[in-house]
């Protein structure tokens, strides 16, 4: 499995950016239509950065319309890890939508991770968006740990397999402000 997780967001009427951890040294975007992804459109190929994020933009999506994709990791689509997101309505044109929204979503266990089958439920009601507004793994303070137990590994299954796939804006909150001024800090 060469994609580690993804996330979709900054969903405009025709645009929509897909940031992923991934273990390959060339990644290209497939955006289509379907959910087979039949005749995709291919965005890229970016280099990942040395903590393996790989940043790409769909570009030229067409508004108010549903979107699957997947990675292609060194040549090979790689289909463990798909999304899906929907582009806005064009710009001035009425419209009817959901969002969800969530927040300090730690399990009570020892871990802490954020694993509850809310996140199913949210992925079912399919919402235009999803923001997870904090704290969505805040108690792991080992970065190693945080990467084999948290959105990395298995233990955020709800997360992965629920809302991840989802598009999502940012909340930058006190706890997570840190944890991106430690990513984004390390050489």
């Amino acid at each position: 499995m060469s994609v580690i997780n993804t996330w979709v967001g900054a969903v405009t009427p025709a645009t929509a950016w897909v940031r992923s951890k991934v273990a390959a040294s060339s990644v290209r975007l497939a955006v289509a239509d379907n959910p087979g992804l039949a005749g995709p459109e291919f965005y890229g190929p970016v280099s990942p950065t040395p903590q393996q994020v790989a940043s790409i933009e769909a570009t030229g999506l067409a508004p108010n319309t549903q979107y699957w994709f997947a990675l292609e990791t060194d040549g090979s689509i790689d289909t463990s890890v798909t999304g899906r997101f929907h582009t806005h309505p064009a710009v001035g044109e009425p419209a009817s939508y959901m969002f969800a929204a969530a927040s300090c979503a730690g399990n009570l266990d020892a871990s802490r991770v954020s694993n509850h089958e809310v996140f199913d439920t949210i992925r079912q009601l399919d919402p235009l968006f999803f923001a997870h507004l904090g704290d969505l793994h805040y108690p792991i303070q080992d970065h190693a740990r945080q990467r084999t137990e948290g959105l990395d590994g298995g233990r955020a299954g709800h997360i992965r397999g629920g809302v991840h796939d989802l598009a999502q804006p940012v909340a930058v909150d006190g706890h997570l402000e840190r944890l991106v001024v430690q990513v984004h800090s390390r050489t």
